[in-house]
């Protein structure tokens, strides 16, 4: 009797479980989808730049192995006193940059024998790296190199 009890309990409970679901018609069965994740908190509205525009990150990868292997390549030989100077040696370094890609400023340190180089992509994102802390210094989605 107590089995009987049990058993009525649970049909009971799994009725009422599905009593507020529209019946699926026959043919019409879906399988259970995963429970969505919580969705982020939404930025204020207004003008943005986009997160991660195309171009962003190749200039930040062109920059730095760029202005990596220049360093080296330079050293111990005069260093490049202009913007096309440099762009003529990257060939000679061995380095060439993502497609649309290119050099857009340079400046150079003669006093601590340093650079800050500056690539930028055809959409307007740039990064710039300066050789004296070895280190990506500034980069932006649009505008171009502050200098050059």
């Amino acid at each position: 009797m107590k089995l009987v009890g049990v058993i009525l309990l649970a049909v009971v409970w799994l009725a009422a479980c599905g009593a507020d679901e529209e019946p699926v018609p026959a043919g019409q069965e879906t399988t259970p989808s995963a429970p969505s994740a919580p969705s982020e908190p939404s930025e204020p509205s207004g003008p943005s730049e986009p997160a991660d525009p195309a171009g962003l990150e190749s200039v930040k990868r062109d920059v730095e192995t760029a202005a990596v292997s220049l360093e080296s390549f330079y050293r111990g030989s005069p260093y490049p006193r202009t913007t096309a100077e440099v762009v003529e040696t990257l060939g000679d370094a061995g380095l060439t940059l993502a497609a649309g890609n290119t050099i857009a400023g340079y400046v150079y340190d003669d006093a601590a024998v340093e650079f800050t180089l500056c690539v930028e992509s055809e959409s307007g994102a740039w990064a710039t790296y300066d050789t004296a802390p070895m280190t990506l210094r500034e980069n932006g989605a649009t505008g171009g190199c502050p200098f050059g």
